[in-house]
């Protein structure tokens, strides 16, 4: 998903919103998070679950991560998981040092967190073979 200028501070803005809400699995937790934040910009984009590689056209390659992107989703794993699972958790780049998310990790809420400490927590998901859609 290719970003615009005027879109990128809009999710940031609107996922803002949702800072302190609480972390609840079946209610509000990481995707129900991207998704609202999604919605709230006026970016309608499909509902996705926990299996498989992350939506392609959301998530982006370590190349393209590095670079910190406002606005943009990214999908992790974390890396105390034993789950059989390719990704865990997700969030959206808030500042060019810091991650927006809802982690039950983190607080149990909604919290902006430094990429370092988010970091020592999470990995970078993979992403599937195709290509990403990120254009700086």
């Amino acid at each position: 998903m290719v970003l615009s200028a005027d879109v990128s501070p809009r999710i940031i803005s609107c996922a803002a919103k949702y800072l302190g809400t609480p972390y609840d699995y079946k209610v509000f937790d990481c995707v129900h998070f991207i998704l609202n934040a999604h919605r709230d910009a006026g970016i309608a984009i499909p509902r996705f679950g926990g299996s498989g590689f992350p939506p392609s056209d959301l998530h982006m390659s370590e190349e393209e991560f590095l670079l910190m992107p406002e606005g943009r989703t990214v999908f992790f794993k974390r890396k105390a998981s034993t789950a059989n699972r390719i990704w865990t958790h997700a969030a959206i780049i808030y500042s060019s040092k810091e991650l927006i998310h809802c982690s039950r990790h983190f607080g149990g809420k909604v919290v902006i967190t430094p990429k370092p400490e988010f970091m020592n927590v999470y990995a970078l998901a993979p992403q599937n073979n195709s290509q990403s859609v990120y254009q700086p």
